[in-house]
């Protein structure tokens, strides 16, 4: 939110609430988190795979098969398909696509003009 030059505005921006939010997490997050805050997920919705949006069960172990691999694979909970991430830049942005942007504290949806 940026103002035209020389107009003011008596509400801050952002609000001390906002600011105090965001502060009260930052403080708390993991570094993985830290670092989607400042590089988001962006994921382009218009445009997915079959299998994106699915539910994916983890392989049952097999007694014959006792190896690393398949003991992670087998411990691990069902996990939901993402989309493929993408460079959040503007550039690659379309305007007859669909994207959703997830900064950890929030989504945004943005959809092109020619949807």
């Amino acid at each position: 939110h940026s103002l035209p030059k020389g107009v003011t505005s008596a509400k801050p921006f952002p609000t001390a609430d906002e600011r105090a939010y965001h502060i009260f997490y930052g403080r708390m997050v993991s570094p993985n988190m830290s670092l989607q805050c400042v590089h988001p997920h962006l994921f382009k919705v218009s445009d997915m795979r079959t299998r994106d949006g699915h539910w994916i069960t983890p392989p049952v172990l097999q007694e014959n098969k006792i190896d690393e691999a398949n003991v992670i694979a087998a411990s691990m909970r069902p996990v939901c398909q993402l989309p493929k991430t993408m460079n959040p830049s503007i550039a690659c942005l379309d305007e007859s696509g669909m994207y959703l942007l997830d900064d950890r504290f929030s989504f945004y949806l943005f959809i092109g003009r020619d949807v």
